[in-house]
């Protein structure tokens, strides 16, 4: 085997961010935005990992007798995050298929970002999952034959690891599986259901420009909750209820009413940063919500907030256009985002 492409998609999540944590359904969309990776043989002893999106000059490694990985890195604080994800990704399939001799693997997150700035559409979680499927079959000489739960239940502990033992694994999902998922976790194990958008419902994405760090933000929601025990538990009953009910009116096809759930799990968040003093629903974010307000439509922020990305729904596809207009009016431009129906994508030759 001498060339093997992986790619994953990015993802949106629409509804149960934080709540997602404490075993509510959440609702996560896969978009068509991927990471890529190129993964071919070293021509010697020496692999190297080029990610041009980090800024940094390739990276080189040998892999150790004992199975771990010797990095050259100078800028090793840039690639750490990255490094060590590769390390555990070859320790595990060094458990499982023996010793493999080193590569070169080129990591291409250009969809995913702005420039230089993330768009806050699950660009880790998407690297993570393309990584693993190429390095598997780099050590297998073969596609490894392998359900996506698998895979997840699998990937789980090591990418909570890398997001400070915070992360729910819903953007590792929406990158296995595609489409649009329900998931949820029971005790450590992840629950994942195939969805379908109901006819109808309309989905404009905003990016306001800067990024945020999810772990930073979970983080200090956590600590927050442990302060505030009552008050968070008050916030997490009305985020559960809107996550059931949002879910329910999916199942029913019903767009205008998981419009409307998605709207109140955005003021639900907005409510949450305040009183934890975290800019979860940033000035972007109100912004967009009044003007979606004014039009007849909702808006949410997604994932963790803090900026990133957003949505406005709605299900008349009226009011998103007139939205459009008054975004770009307050310097707030959508992004072009649809849903990509495949999870990983894996070829080799």
């Amino acid at each position: 085997m001498s060339r093997i492409l992986a790619s994953a998609p990015g993802k949106a999540v629409l509804l149960g961010e934080y709540a997602v944590l404490d075993g509510a359904p959440a609702l996560s969309l896969a978009i068509n935005r991927r990471a890529r990776i190129e993964l071919l043989p070293s021509d010697d002893a020496s692999g190297l990992i080029e990610a041009p999106q980090l800024g940094i000059d390739p990276v080189g490694f040998e892999l150790s007798e004992d199975g771990g990985i010797e990095w050259d890195c100078p800028e090793w604080p840039v690639f750490r995050r990255t490094g060590a994800i590769i390390e555990h990704l070859v320790a595990n399939a060094r458990r499982r298929f023996g010793p493999f001799p080193p590569f070169r693997a080129r990591i291409d997150t250009a969809e995913l970002y702005s420039g230089s700035i993330k768009l806050g559409l699950g660009s880790s979680a998407a690297v993570t999952v393309a990584l693993d499927a190429a390095i598997t079959a780099h050590a297998s000489g073969r596609r490894a034959q392998e359900s996506p739960v698998a895979v997840l239940e699998r990937l789980l502990p090591v990418y909570r690891g890398s997001q400070g033992g915070h992360g729910s694994g819903i953007d590792l999902a929406s990158s296995l599986f595609g489409g649009l998922i329900a998931y949820r976790l029971t005790g450590d194990r992840p629950v994942v259901r195939d969805m379908q958008l109901p006819s109808g419902l309309e989905l404009l994405f905003i990016w306001t420009g800067t990024a945020a760090s999810t772990p930073d933000l979970v983080a200090a929601w956590r600590r927050w909750s442990r302060d505030h025990a009552d008050k968070a538990a008050e916030i997490a009953v009305d985020m559960r209820r809107c996550c059931h009910e949002g879910l329910a009116a999916t199942e029913a096809g019903d767009a205008a009413e998981l419009a409307r759930q998605l709207g109140v799990y955005g003021r639900i968040l907005g409510t949450m940063g305040d009183c934890a003093g975290i800019d979860v629903v940033t000035r972007a974010h109100r912004r967009a919500m009044e003007l979606a307000d004014q039009c007849g439509a909702r808006f949410k922020s997604c994932g963790a907030g803090g900026g990133d990305l957003g949505v406005a729904v709605a299900a008349d596809a009226d009011c998103l256009a007139e939205l459009m207009e008054q975004l770009a009016a307050a310097g707030l431009e959508p992004i072009a985002l649809t849903v990509d129906r495949h999870g990983i994508e894996l070829t080799t030759a």
